[in-house]
């Protein structure tokens, strides 16, 4: 049921995400998630979300930051031995933030990849079958200021590259 901090919603773009994710799996295209394309490819592999930050026990970072969209504005802590740490080389970088609604059940077959500070869920991966990897903040929108960002990037196009060839 929708919390009433639930913002304006799309169902038919929900819909229409949620359908072109499964194509993609059934393709084994690689995915590669950002904000709500985390949020989204969650949902529809069947895990769930927090309708608002609000509703997260211990959550106190700002994660509708104020600032300009490149600064990084929280810590990330990266899970030991997943995609998400290889491709940074480090165990805890610094991102954007500009969400309200956070994962609460980790679809089945994925892993958390990355929290912030204070435990919300800022990444995930799929553990095994097409490959999926998203992330809570906007990498898009930081790699100039923050080239480590680009890493996503490369490692998304290497994986299609990867899939192209089977």
């Amino acid at each position: 049921n929708p919390n009433r901090r639930l913002e304006f919603i799309y169902p038919e773009v929900d819909s229409h995400q949620i359908e072109a994710i499964h194509a993609a799996d059934r393709m084994g295209k690689p995915m590669f998630g950002i904000c709500r394309g985390l949020q989204i490819l969650n949902v529809a592999f069947g895990g769930t979300l927090y309708q608002d930050l609000t509703l997260i026990p211990n959550s106190y970072i700002q994660h509708v930051q104020k600032s300009r969209r490149d600064v990084a504005g929280h810590e990330v802590q990266l899970e030991r031995g997943t995609r998400l740490a290889s491709i940074f080389g480090q165990s805890v970088i610094r991102a954007n933030s500009f969400h309200h609604l956070a994962l609460k059940d980790v679809a089945p077959g994925f892993m958390v990849n990355a929290r912030a500070p204070d435990g919300v869920v800022e990444g995930c991966e799929r553990v095994e079958g097409t490959p999926v990897l998203a992330v809570q903040w906007h990498p898009e929108m930081m790699y100039r200021s923050h080239p480590e960002m680009l890493g996503l990037f490369t490692d998304f196009v290497e994986r299609v590259r990867a899939s192209a060839r089977l």
